[in-house]
């Protein structure tokens, strides 16, 4: 086991066969290959749930080949830049190879987010365009407004929609069609949006080569989980790095079928595993307690098909691991990555029982370094190109060996296999900044923080995640100094002001991000002072106005301070001392 006190920096290197990096883009990899059967090609590879429309394997590449031309029949070109905003669709995956076969970056959006949020991501990423589903217009409109760059917007339809040009293979017109550009392997292929270990949102740049390498990777790793009699359910989202690189990537790949859910609804997610006969499961924590809950009786449902469930975007308890299995009969298995890592770090072998809380083995061709306090950085060919215009953060990220931080503290046994022990909370080289996972989705502490410092009512604010055990997940919480707090002691008024204040967050930002954990009412933030050589600590560096959010000390409250008070001490102004 790992001594965490070590000062010398350890190597690891994967001891999976290495694999030999494609060379060759997305499109080409998943499509050009001279060994597909035409069993394989008339393959159903995607269904829709709620419509019951198919999409087989030679469809998908034709209407992708098509839609690639209809983007550059609309003014498009190689290199640029487009944010893709939706639900889970049969013509998500159909966009994305379309973008690829282009040379044309995808950016994809969450499909929950608000226009405020959209916005960012559209004048961010430097968009030439955005792509919308129906259902998702009226939020794209909005936000297109609210950017101050002039954006084409189209709507992925049939037709046109509310005056808003549709987008779709059959506008490909065979006489005029515009040559493909030579797409490299070295190009970006994806922006996918990450806060990464500390700040913002931010533009993650993934290479077709990180994304074929990633897909060489997790076969190699795992083979048995990835063969052409697949079957899979996707409520992941499609815009989620665990959406994109299962649901969309691998699946094509190996002509899986995978059915799609447009919403998660529990019941009818698990009638489809019965119906489709699903071979395994991608998941996310707070799917697994809603599996385990009593109203979900595992005799009501026939799961003889399921051969494992897949967990990521956000670690799973032992405890809720042990219930799951044993409840429904079907082994529980790891899939370990982030966006920076074209989701892929470890995945499970499924022919290997391991013991719970271990993720796996470092995938092949990676080189992981753990440093002195136990964080993980990691080399290889998946890794991201770096965040999209930022400098500053990317020299902070990469060290001079290439080795990626990824803020996780981890311990790696004798055998290789990687246990995660905590998420690295005030580092000084970060900022202090902590990601909330809410249901696997990141929640980014400072986003939330800047929108909450724009209210009339507050003078500073921290946000933090409280721990809900019976969800397995974060809530994002609010530590307010209200404007007035000095004046204010009748408990209506507060209670008045903290509804107000979550409502105003609910209104601007995606679900996952309201501030479910509540709004606690303080005197001030602490927060540290840069000390000069010669100056001495004194306890009012906690509250220099300017310095560093200490976000340690208002989780250590929780524990204690907060535990101990009244239900009417609770709904004051308290005054934190440290």
């Amino acid at each position: 086991m790992l001594d965490l006190q070590l000062a010398e920096p350890q190597l690891y290197e994967s001891p999976y066969p290495s694999i030999e990096p494609p060379t060759t883009p997305v499109w080409d990899f998943m499509f050009k290959r001279n060994n597909i059967s035409e069993k394989e090609a008339h393959k159903i590879v995607y269904l829709e749930e709620d419509t019951g429309e198919q999409l087989r394997s030679f469809e998908l590449q034709r209407h992708s080949f098509d839609l690639a031309h209809a983007l550059l029949q609309k003014g498009l070109r190689k290199g640029d830049m487009v944010v893709f905003f939706s639900e889970n669709t049969i013509q998500f995956p159909v966009l994305v190879y379309a973008l690829f076969a282009a040379g044309i970056v995808c950016s994809p959006a969450n499909s929950l987010y608000q226009p405020e949020e959209l916005a960012y991501q559209i004048e961010d990423s430097g968009a030439a365009a955005v792509i919308v589903s129906p259902t998702r217009l009226e939020t794209a409109k909005v936000a297109c407004q609210l950017t101050r760059m002039s954006k084409s917007l189209y709507v992925l339809s049939d037709n046109d929609v509310d005056g808003v040009p549709c987008l779709n293979p059959h506008q490909a017109d065979a006489t005029q069609q515009h040559r493909l550009g030579l797409v490299d392997a070295e190009d970006t292929a994806l922006l996918c949006y990450s806060s990464g270990t500390s700040g913002t949102p931010k533009g993650v740049q993934l290479s077709h080569g990180n994304l074929t390498s990633a897909i060489l990777q997790a076969m190699t790793m795992t083979p048995g989980s990835f063969t052409p009699s697949e079957v899979w359910i996707s409520v992941l989202p499609m815009a989620h790095m665990f959406g994109v690189i299962a649901h969309i990537l691998l699946a094509t790949h190996i002509r899986a079928t995978v059915i799609i859910f447009r919403q998660f609804h529990l019941k009818r997610f698990a009638r489809a595993i019965e119906t489709y006969r699903a071979t395994v499961s991608h998941i996310v924590p707070p799917i697994a307690v809603l599996l385990t809950k009593e109203d979900m009786e595992s005799s009501t449902y026939d799961f003889s098909s399921l051969r494992e469930w897949r967990t990521g975007a956000a670690p799973l308890g032992k405890d809720l691991q042990s219930l799951l299995e044993n409840k429904w009969g079907v082994p529980v298995y790891s899939w370990y990555g982030m966006s920076e890592t074209g989701g892929i770090v470890t995945i499970s072998d499924a022919s290997t029982k391991l013991e719970p809380g271990a993720l796996g083995i470092l995938a092949p061709n990676m080189t992981a370094k753990i440093l002195g306090n136990g964080e993980l950085c990691l080399r290889g060919p998946n890794i991201m190109r770096g965040y999209q215009n930022r400098p500053k953060v990317n020299a902070e990220t990469f060290d001079d060996e290439g080795f990626m931080h990824t803020g996780d503290v981890v311990e790696i046994h004798s055998d290789g296999y990687i246990y995660i022990l905590d998420r690295l909370k005030e580092i000084i080289k970060y900022n202090g900044y902590q990601i909330i996972k809410y249901n696997g989705y990141q929640v980014a502490p400072a986003e939330l923080e800047d929108l909450l410092l724009r209210h009339e009512d507050i003078n500073d604010v921290a946000v933090i995640g409280t721990n809900d055990v019976g969800r397995a997940t974060e809530l994002p919480l609010a530590f307010v100094v209200l404007r007035d707090w000095m004046n204010i002691r009748d408990t209506a008024t507060l209670d008045s002001k903290r509804s107000g204040i979550q409502d105003y967050v609910a209104e601007r930002v995606a679900h996952h991000k309201r501030l479910r954990g509540g709004v606690i009412f303080v005197n001030k933030i602490p927060k540290r002072r840069e000390l000069h050589s010669r100056e001495r600590s004194t306890t009012d560096e906690l509250f220099s106005p300017s310095g560093k959010i200490l976000r340690v000390k208002l989780r250590e409250y929780l524990k204690t301070g907060w535990l101990s008070l009244s239900s009417e001490e609770s709904q004051t102004v308290l005054t934190l001392k440290f």
